[in-house]
Parts: C-alpha cells; sequence; structure tokens
C-alpha cells in the first residue's frame, strides 16, 4: 500500500474480522492487504476490472484466494439444492458443480474439499455419492417416507391386427393477409 491510497474505516462483524486475519495469516498478507485483495476479487467477479490484464503474480495470488472460498461455494450449492429438494417433495438432490471446474484443480486440493463436506453430509445423516468435482448426489430418507400415489385406472389402448397407428394429423390453414 502507497501512501496516496485512500484510508477507509469501516465497522465489520468481529467474526469476520476474526476470518479474515485467519486467512491473511495462511496467505502471509497483512489483514488490510488481503481485504483489498479480496474486493479486488469480488470486482473481478461482476466484471468490473479496470486494468486490461493482470500482472501473473496478482493472477496467482487472486486464484489462491477464489481457492480458499470454494469449500463455501460448494457447500451453499449443496444446501440450495437440498432445501429445493425437500420443498418439492424429493428424497435426493443433485448438486451440479462442472461449472466451478473442480476436475482441474490439484487432487489433493480436491480431495481436502470433498473430505471437509463429506463429514458434514455425513454428521448431518445423508447418504452421497460424488462424481469426481462434476457433481454430488445427496439422498436422505428411502423410498419407504415417500406416500404411495393413489391408484389410477388407466384405459387400455390396443391396436387391431389389421390396423397401423399413425400420428395424429393438423389441420393446416394458411391465412393470407390482405395488404
Amino acid at each position: 500500500m502507497s501512501r496516496t491510497d485512500l484510508q477507509v474505516n469501516f465497522r465489520i462483524p468481529a467474526e469476520l474480522k476474526t476470518d479474515l486475519e485467519q486467512a491473511a495469516k495462511e496467505s502471509g498478507r497483512s489483514l488490510t492487504a488481503e481485504i483489498v485483495a479480496r474486493l479486488n476479487l469480488s470486482l473481478l467477479a461482476d466484471g468490473k476490472n479496470g486494468e486490461e490484464l493482470f500482472a501473473a503474480d496478482k493472477a496467482k495470488e487472486y486464484a489462491s484466494i477464489a481457492r480458499m472460498s470454494l469449500p463455501a461455494v460448494v457447500r451453499e450449492r449443496i444446501r440450495v439444492a437440498i432445501n429445493q429438494s425437500i420443498v418439492r417433495g424429493l428424497n435426493s438432490a443433485d448438486v451440479s458443480l462442472s461449472d466451478l471446474g473442480l476436475e482441474s484443480l490439484p487432487s489433493e486440493y480436491l480431495a481436502k474439499i470433498q473430505i471437509e463436506l463429506s463429514q458434514e453430509l455425513d454428521e448431518a445423516g445423508y447418504s452421497f455419492e460424488w462424481d469426481g468435482g462434476e457433481s454430488i448426489w445427496i439422498t436422505y430418507g428411502d423410498d419407504e417416507s415417500i406416500p404411495d400415489a393413489p391408484e389410477i385406472e388407466m384405459p387400455s389402448i390396443t391396436k387391431r391386427d389389421n390396423e397401423t397407428l399413425e400420428p395424429p394429423r393438423r389441420l393446416i390453414v394458411n391465412h393470407k393477409r390482405k395488404a
């Protein structure tokens, strides 16, 4: 930070400050540098980057910060998918993660994310199956907990031996507009 940069004072919740301090410590930056980097990253995500091209070291720094937020992004997607499936009366949720590019992460980092989230899902009583970094299938409950559908008598459709089934024909009417 240079002396020409503006100084801004603002209030943040104590828990957020603690999280930011921990992230700054892990990344080897000051608290201010961590906050600025994260703000820059959020502007970049919104497409509001004023610079034409980042320097490679800045790109690496921002990618590192973004990687640290991936578990939270995946966790939120899992929560939303489960809630949507509950509202629909289902016993399972399919969470697509393909747009996050988790498959291109180092395998150790992907495994760390999967282990962390798997422990949370397991502790909450869910069954789940990962499809690499592309998706996760989560189930809760079983088929027995789905109420039986009411019996509906379906009309039988038969074809006589000498009849051929053809698709229904449409009546096409051409309307010409008068000019």
